[in-house]
């Protein structure tokens, strides 16, 4: 399961008519606004559950200008540029190459804050005080096959805090966004992997 991180939540959406809350909008809209703007490293732990199984847990660091980023995990390294994405799988030393998008990817602050702009869920505020809102989104299709995604914000700084996503077979995981810290600008070559540094590693080229 260590890998299911990289499927993230948005690979599968439908289309199906949502309709969100104006206060849960605009949330989610100051978010996207201070993540569009920055070159950010985020320092986060992950937590994943599965419906019968102990909670697997791993800490990383996340570095990104809007939708180039770099995820470094202790037994994977991801890579993407806007276009390719390289996938470092540390333990077996391979690298594999894919066209990618930032919609296909597997973690970024800014898949979530947009989720307001898509058909597919329906936002609300479920929580509101001291500083931290909490915005629940539901998907519209009830074929999806998740149950829920809930996002805590941190309203003074317009970053989000937590992100827990609900499946309808009783798996779930969590991302708690430990710190942000604003970076020098960030070039695409630091969102490429350089292969030549890497001695003895197999790499499989797909795109």
């Amino acid at each position: 399961m260590k890998y299911f991180f990289l499927l993230f939540l948005c690979s599968s959406v439908l289309c199906a008519q949502a309709v969100n809350s104006s206060a849960s909008v605009e949330l989610l809209k100051n978010i996207e606004g201070y993540y569009s703007k920055k070159s950010i490293q985020i320092e986060f732990n992950y937590a994943w559950k599965a419906s019968e199984g102990k909670e697997f847990i791993e800490k990383g660091s996340f570095f990104f200008t809007d939708s180039w980023y770099k995820l470094i995990l202790p037994e994977q390294d991801i890579y993407f540029d806007g276009s390719s994405q390289w996938t470092y799988f540390k333990d077996r030393k391979e690298v594999q190459i894919t066209q990618s998008s930032l919609e296909e990817s597997a973690f970024h602050p800014l898949k979530f804050a947009r989720l307001y702009k898509s058909k597919s869920f329906k936002s609300r505020v479920v929580q509101d005080e001291k500083g931290i809102a909490v915005v629940e989104l539901v998907p519209a299709d009830r074929d999806q096959e998740y149950h829920k995604v809930v996002l805590s914000i941190l309203k003074n700084q317009r970053q989000l805090r937590k992100v827990e996503v609900y499946y309808k077979n009783g798996d779930r995981y969590r991302i708690e966004l430990l710190k942000h810290t604003p970076t020098k600008k960030l070039h695409m070559a630091d969102f490429q992997l350089n292969i030549v540094g890497l001695s003895g590693v197999h790499v499989e080229d797909l795109r």
